[in-house]
């Protein structure tokens, strides 16, 4: 399992990072890896396609996302390719600051099976950086 987070301070009360962060729309447009496809059975849990690239390839995996989930003071969106070999989850533990603006802990976690990516010389590399690639550059 490949895995990074980062603090991030944001100029704004919790409830309104909250609300920005419980819409699943608005955090895989932020992702910018992430499309969301379609919304099963009216729920939360889409079918999504994960995109990966490196840069002599793009290939868009299938699967399905989660989420919001909520926990505490943490929102997650968990997902999984259709064939389970790629596993991801995106946690955002949000915390109010005295000062008033609130902190966002950002938590990305990828699993990726050995093989699956093995004929795309270049995407293994690609892939131990998406996790911090997804925080610090989206």
């Amino acid at each position: 399992m490949i895995s990074y987070n980062q603090e991030i301070v944001i100029n704004a009360d919790r409830a309104e990072v909250v609300k920005f962060l419980s819409d699943p729309i608005r955090v895989a447009g932020m992702l910018g890896h992430v499309a969301l496809l379609e919304r099963i059975d009216g729920g939360n849990s889409y079918y999504a396609s994960l995109v990966l690239a490196s840069q002599s390839r793009v290939i868009a995996v299938p699967g399905k996302m989660e989420g919001p989930l909520f926990s505490l003071s943490n929102i997650s969106y968990p997902g999984a390719s259709n064939d389970g070999r790629v596993r991801w989850e995106i946690v955002f533990d949000v915390r109010e600051r005295p000062a008033g603006d609130t902190v966002v802990r950002v938590f990305v976690s990828f699993d990726i099976k050995a093989g699956l990516f093995g004929r795309f010389s270049s995407l293994p590399k690609a892939i131990a950086v998406m996790p911090e690639h997804l925080v610090k550059y989206h």
